[in-house]
Parts: structure tokens; C-alpha cells; sequence
């Protein structure tokens, strides 16, 4: 195994984890059991099939720990409640939209304003009010503003999760996806405590497709993501891994007949622009090794 991951190419890993990241909106909505128990059993069967890899010393209390475990269970019940209620296009766009938040977040801690993401802010604020203003269609508003605040939950989570040396990620991955079930369960009984008893009825095929998104979602893309960190810069991941904002919209769209509206075919565009602005300055500010204000 860890001679295959030697001489697995980094694009090739990266590549590998976007495609099975974009498949998730699909899977929410192949798996129509309540979206909110959906996750707890998700997670906690990927921290346990991650538990084999987790050291204690890799661990350390403290405020950065405190924010990635709760924003990590907020992302997870979130992204799924965006899926399953909202076109993929919008949930994905608004989940991507992370980059605006980080953005104020860095501001925020700096106390200062870097002018050189403002039109890449712009164009995700432009997309992110386009698909937000889009008429009443169903649940797309639901879906839409659970979208838009697991893309602020994945800003929090990122800023502490980057900061994490590579080698200790893995353990705080397992830890993230075991303390999110309790979470997410605590979410449950105070907001819809019958929807647990649907978990007595879950079929072979329930189980079985939970423990595949679990593997596919949560174990093996951020494994083989950091296999490419490992061996590419940071501007070429970030590029690669936009194979998944590119692809979920194509999944649900071929296969479940998943089209989003024009208005949140526009705010998709837009923050797809506003992301490769994003990149571009980002990889830039790397060059001529100025302070990045906005990256991940």
C-alpha cells in the first residue's frame, strides 16, 4: 500500500478525490432517508473506519480544536440538508462560496482590508445573491440557505483545518467525523426527535449505501487529497479539486434528472469565476511572497 502510494502521481490522487466528492449531492438524493440522521450514521461509521489511524498525541485541546470539531458537524448536516432540498448546482455554488467568508474572517482577525481579493469577492457575492434571490421553486430556498451556511461553516472549519501540520490531519479527521454524530444527534432530538426512529426500519440497502458514503465521502478523497499536497503545490490542488464544483451538477443532472434553474445556472458561473480569481490571486501573492489575505 504505501509503495503504491509512492509512485501514485499527485494529479492523479487529487483528480481521483474530486470526482468522488462531486458524487455526493447524487448519493443524498439516491438515499432518501431523513437528512438529518443521514449524516450522523455517515460520520460515525467514517471515524470508525479512521479510528485505526488516529493517534491521541496528534491531538491538542484548545480553541482551534473547539472550532473545527462543531464546524465540521455543521458542514456535514448542512451539505446534506442543501443537497437533498436544492438543485446540486446551487448547493455546490453556495457550499464553494467559502472563499467570501475566509475572506472576512481574515479581514477580521488582521483588522485590515486586502484590496487584492475584492473582485474575486465581489463576483462570489454577485453569485451567492443571484441564486439567493431566484423565485420560490419548492424547497430551493430552504436548500439554498442551508448552502449558504454550510459554505460559512466550511470557512471556519478550513482556516483551523489548514493550520493543522499534514502529517496530524488524519486523526483530526477521524476525531471531527466521531464527534459530529453526537452532535448531529443532540441537533436531532431537539428539532425532530421522531425522525429517529426511521433508523429502525433502515434496510440492507440503507446500511450498505451509507457505509459506501462513507468511504467515498469522508475516507478515501481526503486521504488521496493529501497524497497530492503532499507532492503538488497548493495553486494546482485547489485547481484540480474544482472538479468537483464542475462535475456534482453533471451527476445529478444525467441521473436524476437534477436541472437547476437559470438563476442558479448564473450565480454557479459567477462564483466558478470568483474562485478562479480567487486561485489566480492566491497563486500570485504566493510568487511574490505577499501576506495572502484571502486563501484557504
Amino acid at each position: 500500500m504505501g509503495r503504491f502510494i509512492e509512485r501514485m502521481p499527485g494529479t492523479a490522487a487529487v483528480l481521483i478525490a474530486a470526482v468522488l466528492w462531486s458524487l455526493s449531492p447524487f448519493l443524498v438524493k439516491l438515499v432518501t432517508i431523513d437528512p438529518m440522521v443521514l449524516p450522523c450514521f455517515r460520520n460515525l461509521m467514517a471515524g470508525v473506519i479512521l479510528l485505526p489511524f488516529f493517534k491521541r498525541s496528534d491531538i491538542k485541546a484548545g480553541p482551534r480544536l473547539f472550532i473545527l470539531l462543531p464546524s465540521f458537524a455543521c458542514i456535514s448536516m448542512l451539505y446534506v440538508l442543501s443537497s437533498r432540498y436544492t438543485a446540486a448546482a446551487n448547493a455546490t455554488a453556495l457550499y464553494y462560496s467559502s472563499p467570501l467568508w475566509i475572506f472576512a474572517l481574515t479581514c477580521i482577525k488582521a483588522k485590515k482590508l486586502n484590496r487584492r481579493y475584492i473582485p474575486s469577492v465581489l463576483l462570489l457575492l454577485a453569485g451567492i445573491l443571484v441564486i439567493v434571490i431566484e423565485p420560490k421553486t419548492g424547497t430551493n430556498q430552504f436548500g439554498n440557505f442551508m448552502g449558504l451556511l454550510a459554505g460559512a461553516a466550511f470557512a471556519c472549519f478550513a482556516v483551523n483545518y489548514n493550520a493543522i501540520p499534514y502529517e496530524k490531519r488524519i486523526s483530526h479527521l477521524c476525531l471531527a467525523n466521531l464527534f459530529s454524530c453526537p452532535f448531529i444527534l443532540a441537533v436531532i432530538l431537539i428539532l425532530q426527535p421522531a425522525s429517529l426512529s426511521e433508523a429502525r426500519s433502515f434496510t440492507a440497502y440503507i446500511w450498505l449505501m451509507l457505509l459506501v458514503m462513507a468511504v467515498s465521502q469522508q475516507v478515501i478523497p481526503y486521504f488521496l487529497y493529501g497524497v497530492g499536497l503532499a507532492k503538488l503545490p497548493l495553486f494546482r490542488c485547489s485547481m484540480l479539486a474544482l472538479g468537483e464544483f464542475l462535475l456534482a451538477p453533471v451527476w445529478t443532472l444525467l441521473f436524476l434528472s437534477d436541472m437547476p434553474t437559470l438563476f442558479g445556472f448564473i450565480g454557479w458561473l459567477l462564483i466558478l469565476a470568483g474562485l478562479l480569481l480567487n486561485l489566480f490571486l492566491d497563486n500570485q501573492a504566493e510568487k511574490t511572497s505577499v501576506p495572502d489575505g484571502a486563501g484557504k
